[in-house]
C-alpha cells in the first residue's frame, strides 16, 4: 500500500492517507535527539533536533529521520516498498532512512536550497531484507 502525509513543524502530521508512515513520540519535548551524520568534525558528537517517523515495510520496518523546527514543512509520499517522494519542501535540507535500532544512514535524501529543485537521493547502505 502507499501512504502520505505532510509534517508541519516537528509533529504536526495533516493529510495522512494510510498506514506505512506513522509518527514516533518522542520522550521528553517535541522533537527528538539524533546524532548529526553530517559534517562531523573531531571526536565530539553534536545531537541535532529530529522528526523520527517509522516506516513499515514486508521487508523490515526502517525509521525516517528529518532534522526539523517549527518551520519545517515538508510532504511525505511512500509507495509501500522503498520509493520515497518529497515536495513542499521548506526548512528541510536533508533526511535519512535507518534502522530501527541504529543511527547509521542507509539513506540519505539532500533537498535543493532553490524551491522546486530535484532531491539528491544517496544510498550508503542497502535497505534491511527479511533474513
Amino acid at each position: 500500500m502507499a501512504d502520505k502525509l505532510t509534517l508541519k513543524g516537528v509533529k504536526v502530521v495533516t493529510n495522512h492517507t494510510g498506514n506505512e508512515i506513522n509518527l514516533v513520540a518522542s520522550k521528553g519535548g517535541p522533537s527528538h535527539k539524533f546524532p548529526k551524520w553530517w559534517n562531523k568534525k573531531g571526536s565530539n558528537q553534536i545531537y541535532i533536533d529530529c522528526t523520527i517517523f517509522k516506516i513499515t515495510r514486508a521487508d523490515g520496518d526502517i525509521r525516517l529521520v528529518i532534522p526539523s523546527s517549527q518551520d519545517t514543512r515538508v510532504t511525505i509520499n511512500y509507495d509501500g516498498s522503498d520509493g520515497f517522494t518529497f515536495s513542499a519542501t521548506h526548512a528541510i535540507d536533508r533526511a535519512i532512512l535507518c534502522e530501527l535500532n541504529s543511527c547509521e544512514p542507509l539513506v540519505e535524501y539532500q533537498f535543493a536550497k532553490i524551491s522546486g529543485g530535484s532531491v539528491l537521493t544517496r544510498t550508503i547502505n542497502p535497505l534491511p531484507t527479511p533474513d
